[in-house]
Order: structure tokens, then sequence, then C-alpha cells
């Protein structure tokens, strides 16, 4: 960390950031970054000058975790309710909404193929 240096910051959300995760492009990499905050939002952000680009708005309660899509063209967010949001990143806006029943999950991932995504509930 001796050679670390301030790339940037990210100083659009209202509350704490949960979570990120980079959208690549065509040639895989990273283009794009999107963040999950207890403000309840996620913002994206356009690597190499970390411009805010756009806020996605439509979780009741705070974003715990979310995953790009491997296309970098849909994104997933799920928030304290276990409300799952599919967000279609084209045109910022919510695709589809859905609630999981057994909780919320402490993490939501894509897989690598991207036709699933996986949900880790933590349950004593």
């Amino acid at each position: 960390m001796r050679n670390s240096k301030d790339l940037g910051s990210l100083e659009h959300h209202q509350g704490a950031i949960t979570d990120l995760d980079f959208i690549r492009d065509e040639a895989g990499l990273p283009a794009y970054l999107i963040s999950g905050s207890e403000d309840t939002n996620l913002c994206i952000w356009k690597t190499g000058n970390w411009a805010h680009l756009q806020t996605l708005e439509g979780h009741k309660k705070p974003v715990v975790s979310l995953t790009a899509h491997p296309t970098g063209s849909l994104a997933l967010s799920v928030a304290t309710d276990a409300g799952v949001i599919l967000w279609d990143l084209a045109t910022a806006k919510r695709a589809a909404k859905m609630r999981l029943s057994d909780g919320a999950p402490e993490r939501i991932r894509f897989t690598p193929e991207g036709d699933e995504f996986l949900a880790a509930i933590g349950k004593q």
C-alpha cells in the first residue's frame, strides 16, 4: 500500500456504500462502476474520471448487494427487505422486481454465464 494513490471519490450517495461491481466493455475491461448504498439507490460511474452518470431509484430499503450481468446490459440489486430489482442499464430503468421469500440475502451474484443468479441467505 506504500505506492497507492487516490484515483477519485464516489460522492453522490447520501449513505454508506454497501457494494460495488464493475461493468465491463466488450473487451472485458472495466468501463463503469455500479454502487449500492444505504440510501436505497444505485449509482453508475464512468471509470477513469469517476464521473457520476446515473442514479437508479427503486428500492424502499437500503441496498445490501448488487451484481452486474456479464454482458454489462443488466444488473441485479437486493435490499434489506428482500426486494430484488433487475435493472436495464441501457435505459437505467427497472426491468423486473421480485421479493425473496426466505429473507434478505447477504450477497447476490450472476453466474458467469449470466443465465441464473445466486443469493446467499444466512440462516442460523
